[in-house]
């Protein structure tokens, strides 16, 4: 329903000319109730990635504490690099988010008048 009690139909819809919802909105609405495969493994892979960032801080920490600087040197530059790979992996699952809308939850059917 609308503002004043009308009835949301094809002359004043949204997101077009028709008599019902268009496919393509349910298809939004159904997605986002279902597990999205491709978020999950998004976030499978970024938290792996993190985990490895944070494993190399560790092995940095041991290594500083050494006082072998050319090994502080490369570990902190795989640090750097499986940083810079994490954040490429958050941004792709923010990314997929975004253009996905699978983290909006899905609007019952009946809550829905046409």
């Amino acid at each position: 329903m609308l503002r004043g009690g009308r009835r949301l139909t094809g002359s004043n819809h949204p997101k077009g000319n028709c008599r019902f919802f268009p496919k393509h909105f349910w298809n939004t609405v159904e997605s986002t109730a279902v597990v999205c495969a491709e978020r999950i493994r998004l976030a499978k892979q970024y938290s792996q990635l993190v985990n490895v960032y944070a494993d190399l801080v560790t092995e940095m920490q041991g290594v500083i504490g050494l006082g072998l600087e050319s090994e502080v040197d490369v570990i902190r530059r795989s640090c750097r690099l499986a940083l810079e790979t994490a954040e490429k992996a958050k941004i792709a699952l923010y990314r997929h988010e975004a253009d996905h809308h699978c983290t909006l939850p899905a609007a019952p059917h009946a809550a829905v008048q046409v």
